[in-house]
């Protein structure tokens, strides 16, 4: 599994120069110009540590708002992407995550015109969440096939954390990231 933290960079070469100098170069992940990820663990590189080195280089934390979740699934529902999960960071009513679950649903088994409904009426409680109650997304889980047909779990944390279980699918997540225009 691969347990990565999202930075954006300025200063691109300079700053990623700097970052080889303080990781090993295959902790470093590019997912485009400007967007890197540094592995983790909690062994010998924890998240702690991470965010100590990083601290007075030239770059920012990526932070993931709702309204990127929100690409995040509409460039999952295009690409015929399972999204497992979406949790919230406050508990919801009990109401709105039975619709929210059921949008899910409904989108991962629909095609076509069905699978966009479902889209829009999952956007719309989303907004309603967001707008009324005050509760942004806290993660989305979502599966991706790797080239072998398998279903490999991707999770994006709302602080800019990257879970994926297997290395496998890294250019398909690099295109994701890189599709919800971070």
């Amino acid at each position: 599994m691969l347990q990565m933290k999202l930075f954006e960079l300025f200063n691109n070469e300079e700053t990623f120069e700097h970052l080889k100098e303080i990781f090993k170069e295959d902790s470093l992940i590019c997912f485009s110009e400007n967007i890197i990820g540094i592995t983790y663990d909690y062994g010998l590189n924890d998240y702690v540590d991470l965010l100590k080195k990083v601290k007075n280089l030239n770059l920012r934390q990526v932070i993931i708002s709702s309204s990127k979740f929100m690409s995040l699934i509409d460039s999952c529902v295009k690409g015929n992407l399972f999204i497992n999960k979406l949790k919230f960071i406050d508990p919801i009513p009990a109401e709105s995550i039975e619709y929210v679950d059921d949008y899910i649903q409904k989108i991962n088994r629909s095609t076509g015109i069905e699978k966009e409904k479902s889209k829009i009426n999952l956007f719309k409680e989303i907004d309603w969440i967001i707008l009324d109650e005050c509760i942004d997304i806290q993660f989305a889980s979502l599966q991706i096939t790797d080239k072998k047909g398998i279903y490999t779990n991707v999770q994006l944390y709302n602080n800019g954390v990257l879970l994926i279980d297997d290395i496998s699918i890294l250019s398909e997540v690099t295109n994701l990231i890189k599709e919800i225009s971070l």
